[in-house]
């Protein structure tokens, strides 16, 4: 049994691991967020995910328009979402499998699920164990300005890093950076780089 870890988190996940490491801090030693998702977030924000949801036109969104729009725009759509600095295996994802109808309307499903549970635990949400964030300056995903303020009130003991020019797949895009913060602990600080 592993009694104590370091939690390493992307995107959504985020708030899993600092739910985690809120509610049991004694098995958390540290936690890694690469482009954290934590703040609840309004379905306007998401209205393509919204629509794909609705009773009629829902169905006509998940099986029609968007395997259309994947298989029609997939090399913009993978930069946009993951970054401009991708490598090659990824610029190659296959999106139009990961828009399937079930499974885009089970992304819908989680993100309500999502903004539910974490406006309940909000405001009791507080991190005592170090939190190390990677966060890139391109991120449309998880947009600096609505995640990254709130997710630092609910931290005690943090260190930020910004990557100029970085989107929303920090672990693609440097994998060799992430490591080198899973492995060593830094100063509280809030730092930019032109990676």
């Amino acid at each position: 049994m592993i009694r104590e870890a370091v939690v390493v988190a992307h995107s959504l996940a985020a708030a899993v691991a600092v739910s985690l490491a809120a509610s049991n801090p004694s098995r958390v030693s540290r936690l890694v967020l690469l482009a954290p998702f934590c703040r609840p977030t309004p379905q306007r924000l998401m209205l393509g995910l919204r629509l794909t949801t609705l009773p009629v036109i829902g169905t006509l969104v998940r099986t029609i328009i968007v395997p259309f729009l994947a298989r029609r725009f997939r090399r913009q759509l993978i930069f946009s979402i993951m970054g401009p600095q991708i490598p090659q295996r990824v610029q190659n994802f296959p999106v139009e499998h990961a828009v399937q109808p079930k499974a885009v309307k089970t992304i819908a499903a989680e993100l309500t699920s999502f903004n539910h549970a974490m406006e309940s635990l909000a405001p009791s949400l507080n991190v005592l164990v170090p939190v190390s964030i990677l966060h890139g300056s391109k991120d449309t995903t998880a947009v600096f300005d609505w995640q990254i303020p709130w997710l630092l009130r609910h931290l005690n003991n943090w260190d930020f890093t910004l990557l100029k020019n970085y989107g929303h797949a920090v672990h693609h895009e440097s994998p060799q950076l992430v490591i080198q913060t899973v492995l060593c602990r830094q100063k509280k600080a809030f730092r930019q780089l032109n990676a």
